[in-house]
């Protein structure tokens, strides 16, 4: 229902308490860009999903898809919804 009823070209729906790698935007331009005919039929809207992820509490936001790699591997990362709750 949303896909059809956008009223804008991209959309990027968010909780104000996640907080999107710094080029997530770009990179995900960049990929249309480079992928657009694959990922983008005429006439044919696409819904992209920005995974999310909770991070045990006191550990800072990983800078880089390494760090965020090395935190997923030992548990300090997990997919949001699957365990860490601060409430």
């Amino acid at each position: 229902m949303a896909r059809e009823a956008a009223n804008s070209y991209w959309i990027l729906p968010s909780d104000n308490e996640l907080i999107p790698s710094p080029r997530v935007v770009t990179s995900f331009l960049d990929m249309i860009a480079r992928e657009k005919e694959k990922v983008l039929p005429k006439g044919k809207p696409r819904v992209f999903v920005l995974p999310a992820f909770d991070i045990k509490e006191d550990y800072p936001i990983p800078k880089s898809k390494a760090e965020f790699k090395g935190y997923f591997k030992t548990g300090l990362i997990i997919p949001f919804g699957h365990g860490y709750s601060y409430y």
